[in-house]
């Protein structure tokens, strides 16, 4: 007895016709004809009395009935158990961990609670090294050439702001300000490692500006304490990371391409479904 019979059995018992059972099944009526009858000759008794263009079941027909359709809704939730249980590893860069992935999780968790989920906060390139690797399932990050084994799929964007001392002459403008006016002042910024540091560098480079780097930090709530500290300004990512500290916001006038952030799993890979289920939940 296979997978199949039990699987050809129930949908002929569900739809009455050899015709439509078939097709539901994709596959040609006399296949499904020798699996009925293989499958009775096995089991000793007939299952299917034909009536017509129609069929029904005989009374062992409809005992067999209900345990085949049992059996197979119990592989079907050993087959979720397997594939949304154990551990999901997901690695997450810092603005996700703060902003998205909280609500995601738990959401998610409430929907497969015999998953655990191991969430890894670190830089894009560490987490695109960790699932090219197969150490996480999948990860939340910025896109990086050279991981070509990798699919990226864009969930959601970040924009920019300025972030000062309140008491900063930008600030007391009280309006929006341009890249050649934040390019007078030394910057605090990202790390040199960083994709993001690398897209401000192209914005400031297209407008023929070479800003002087003061420091460079590893996220925002690095870059929030330092300028709070009276360390300098920074043209930085508009996050919840920053709203801690006394800071003021100041409006750019100028253009800036939004920062994309990616759900990041392996190509060509049996898709896991309970990372094809957090993809599902994530914000568009």
């Amino acid at each position: 007895m296979t997978l199949n019979q039990l699987t050809y059995f129930c949908m002929l018992a569900k739809t009455q016709s050899y015709t439509q059972a078939a097709q539901a099944l994709f596959i040609a009526q006399p296949s499904l004809s020798y699996a009925i009858s293989t499958l009775e000759k096995e089991l000793g008794c007939l299952l299917v009395a034909r009536e017509g263009r129609r069929i029904s079941l005989t009374p062992a027909g409809e005992t067999f009935y209900r345990y085949a359709k049992a059996a197979l809704e119990a592989i079907a939730q050993g087959v979720q158990a397997v594939q949304c249980g154990g551990v999901l590893r997901l690695g997450a860069i810092a603005t996700a961990m703060a902003e998205h992935i909280p609500k995601l999780v738990v959401d998610f968790r409430a929907e497969h609670p015999q998953t655990t989920i191991n969430v890894s906060v670190a830089a894009s390139k560490d987490i695109l090294s960790q699932i090219e690797s197969g150490q996480l399932d999948a990860g939340l990050c910025s896109f990086m050439p050279g991981f070509d084994t990798l699919h990226f799929e864009p969930v959601y964007t970040e924009s920019w702001v300025l972030v000062t001392p309140p008491d900063h002459p930008l600030a007391q403008l009280r309006r929006p300000v341009a890249l050649d006016e934040i390019a007078r002042y030394p910057l605090l910024t990202y790390k040199s490692i960083s994709p993001v540091y690398h897209l401000l560098m192209e914005v400031f480079a297209a407008a023929g500006l070479a800003p002087v780097i003061a420091y460079e930090l590893d996220d925002e709530t690095s870059i929030g304490g330092m300028v709070a500290s009276g360390a300098g300004i920074s043209l930085c990512l508009d996050v919840s990371l920053l709203t801690p500290f006394a800071l003021s916001r100041v409006p750019i006038a100028d253009s800036l391409p939004k920062r994309v952030v990616y759900f990041v799993l392996r190509e060509n890979t049996p898709k896991n479904a309970a990372v094809m289920g957090l993809l599902e939940k994530m914000p568009k």
